[in-house]
């Protein structure tokens, strides 16, 4: 551990583990920190989720098959919501903004709707496994999925406004 001042003996010292995602925090330390304010949500077929967002709104997005021939890459949803470039983007290809922000607000609840689980059966599995198994697989797997619920639907109540 390196540090940046010296330290006595007895000192209190913190490790900071950097600015990650749940995701990486799990992989490399073990542990997923509720409502984490570096989590992101990955959405790896973009064009796809799009055009089946735009399907179940009823939305006609001009721009949507040149979209699906040039992007290239997954999308992050962050906390603070998708990239601006992003939502202009989808802004071009839906058709004006208003129009975006109905499907991106689909697009995430498509996302959540292919949980197998709800938020609330896996608040009450979470809450079965006690206290004394928070470090556990299973629980650290329903702490993950807890996680990525809260940032979908926290956007989704975002774009809605």
């Amino acid at each position: 551990v390196l540090a940046t001042k010296p330290y006595a003996a007895g000192d209190q010292v913190f490790i900071s583990y950097g600015d990650r995602s749940n995701d990486q925090l799990l992989q490399y330390y073990g542990f997923v920190e509720a409502d984490n304010s570096q989590d992101v949500y990955e959405f790896a077929n973009v064009p796809r989720a799009v055009a089946d967002a735009c399907a179940k709104c009823s939305v006609t997005a001009p721009g949507l098959d040149d979209f699906a021939k040039n992007y290239a890459g997954p999308t992050l949803l962050y906390q603070t919501g998708f990239d601006p470039a992003f939502v202009t983007q989808m802004g071009n290809v839906c058709g004006g903004e208003a129009a975006a922000r109905s499907v991106l607000c689909q697009m995430l609840r498509n996302e959540l709707a292919q949980f197998a689980t709800s938020f609330e059966a896996d608040e009450a599995a979470l809450a079965d496994l006690g206290s004394a198994s928070r470090d556990s697989p299973k629980a650290l797997a329903l702490q993950l999925r807890l996680e990525k619920k809260r940032l979908l639907s926290s956007q989704i109540a975002s774009l809605a406004r």
